[in-house]
């Protein structure tokens, strides 16, 4: 039952992949004959290529550490609000914390890592507040140990150990930056569960267990996953099969419609403009 489970699995990362690669090379929609990525938005497999990712990368590229720590930090406590990204590419590193209070929207709130209800009350606190001081203080757990390569999931520890409340998701997404952007992680180090990847895992393995993530690394169906793009890919596929299950909803997260599906108009315009251009 598993063996059929994990290639569904996989079939789903392939998928969603070539999903990727025609967006990016300019094709239109459809990018897929899968109703439900046809229909749903979606995350991109490997982290590396999400829009946002990308610009967090391109910012730390000449920064300290430290820095790129806190780059990490800002961004992913705002829900990886790409207006942080800008503030922090347009000002000296010394003046960020400081400049959060400008930013508008401070959250992304579509995002719901930004675990924060509507971005006020303890999350507008604890960025405007309490981030500098998180990044002080983590950063100083972290300094001793600069010179060896860490773990992720020990890494996760050291940042939890701030003992802030629903930081799991965000310290996890940190470490995954800093073995991007970093010699500090090991990135072919194990990547802590959050509660998508489980699930994602409960669908494939009718189990919880992290043990079952080992089958998926080794599995000859693995085009090179590591388990931080795992852990992402299981979360995303949990999602995938909570549209198809039901459980979540057909209006969830859906792409608009494109014109010509409803303005057949316009798409007699544009075909008359790119005639008259041939």
């Amino acid at each position: 039952m598993a063996e059929k489970e994990i290639k569904k699995f996989w079939a789903f990362c392939d998928l969603r992949e070539e999903v990727r690669i025609k967006k990016e090379s300019g094709q239109s929609r459809p990018w897929t004959s899968d109703p439900v990525l046809q229909r749903h938005k979606f995350t991109n497999i490997n982290r590396i290529h999400d829009k946002g990712t990308k610009l967090l990368m391109g910012l730390c590229e000449d920064l300290s550490t430290y820095r790129k720590f806190c780059a990490s930090a800002i961004y992913r406590f705002s829900g990886s609000n790409n207006a942080l990204i800008q503030m922090m590419q347009n000002n000296k590193p010394l003046y960020w914390f400081d400049l959060l209070k400008s930013v508008t929207p401070l959250f992304n709130m579509t995002a719901y890592q930004a675990n924060w209800p509507n971005g006020r009350g303890s999350g507008r606190n604890f960025m405007l507040k309490t981030l500098a001081k998180f990044c002080n203080s983590a950063f100083g757990r972290l300094e001793p140990n600069m010179g060896i390569i860490q773990t992720r999931d020990v890494l996760c520890d050291t940042l939890h150990a701030y003992k802030m409340k629903r930081m799991r998701f965000q310290t996890t997404e940190i470490a995954k930056d800093l073995s991007i952007v970093t010699n500090l992680v090991n990135p072919d180090s194990e990547c802590p569960m959050n509660v998508g990847a489980v699930k994602g895992l409960k669908y494939i393995f009718g189990s919880t267990s992290s043990k079952n993530l080992v089958q998926l690394t080794d599995s000859l169906l693995n085009p090179g996953y590591n388990t931080q793009v795992l852990e992402h890919a299981l979360c995303e596929y949990s999602k995938y099969r909570d549209y198809q299950t039901g459980v979540r909803k057909a209006h969830q997260k859906v792409y608009k419609p494109s014109q010509t599906t409803y303005n057949n108009n316009k798409v007699i315009i544009n075909q008359t403009k790119e005639a008259h251009n041939d």
